[in-house]
């Protein structure tokens, strides 16, 4: 899960909007308190910077936003809450989110088209943050798709296998 926390709401994108749903034009915008969205875990907030966008600006973007994300366009790989944080945090002038967030989607959606470039899913070079520090094996030089010896190495091939 991923939101956007500005004036005490978290604002986010989701495919669960009940009964609803079905009808055509259906929001899948919703807010909730900041680190509170029920079905999720709270891990980590990254500081994106303060807007300048006044709280009733904010309200109008967000009013533009529900017609613009609606929960019939919800794709987990394409076009997901992450993708919806990344857009908001754009307009409201604070840039947008790390790559890494968006990264995972980015590998998934590339795998589900076929294309090749995601060379490994076994590489941590697909992933980012915790997980490729628990699960990359770059200290054993067998297991490393590098397949050279460290001083044989280049910038261009930071790549590792996961166990």
């Amino acid at each position: 899960h991923c939101g956007v926390e500005v004036y005490d709401w978290e604002w986010s994108f989701s495919d669960i909007a009940g009964a609803g749903a079905k009808r055509p034009g259906t929001t899948g915008v919703f807010c909730c308190r900041p680190r509170g969205c029920e079905g999720h875990s709270y891990s980590q907030s990254l500081d994106m910077g303060s807007t300048a966008t006044s709280e009733v600006e904010v309200l109008r973007l967000i009013s533009l936003l529900e017609k613009q994300w609606p929960v019939s366009q919800y794709d987990i790989l394409k076009n997901n809450c992450c993708h919806f944080s990344n857009e908001l945090c754009q307009r409201l002038g604070v840039g947008g989110v790390p790559a890494r967030v968006l990264h995972l989607a980015g590998v998934g959606a590339a795998l589900e088209k076929g294309t090749h470039d995601a060379v490994s899913m076994r590489c941590c070079s697909m992933i980012g943050g915790e997980a490729r520090d628990a699960l990359c094996l770059r200290d054993d030089p067998k297991a490393c798709c590098r397949a050279k010896e460290p001083e044989e190495e280049t910038e261009d091939s930071d790549i590792h296998y996961l166990m």
